[in-house]
């Protein structure tokens, strides 16, 4: 991995070439797919829905997701949850990533 840049409401990791290979967005952010697949949460900011219905939609639509344990992260979709703090239900951030982000881990 090269290298990262963080702002407020969200990271940027770039390879060794420099090129931006993921962002990763965090609760100050408004975020929202406007993909065809993800009809359930059209017009929805995704950090305003329920982290256990956003992982359910995703593994509904990539039943090869990956759990890290603090989320899940769809190879098929490029795009990530991650929520460590057992006591909320909002991702602490979303991570969207091009292809090849998690080939390091095998993945």
């Amino acid at each position: 991995m090269g290298s990262m840049e963080y702002y407020n409401d969200f990271r940027i990791d770039y390879n060794t070439q420099y090129k931006a290979v993921a962002i990763e967005f965090f609760p100050l952010s408004e975020l929202f797919i406007k993909s065809d697949d993800f009809t359930k949460l059209k017009e929805t900011d995704l950090f305003k829905i329920s982290f256990k219905r956003f992982n359910k939609i995703l593994s509904t639509l990539d039943s090869s997701n990956k759990d890290n344990g603090c989320g899940i992260i769809s190879l098929k979709y490029g795009i990530g949850t991650y929520l460590e703090d057992s006591e909320g239900d909002i991702c602490e951030s979303i991570i969207i990533f091009k292809e090849g982000y998690y080939a390091p881990l095998g993945w």
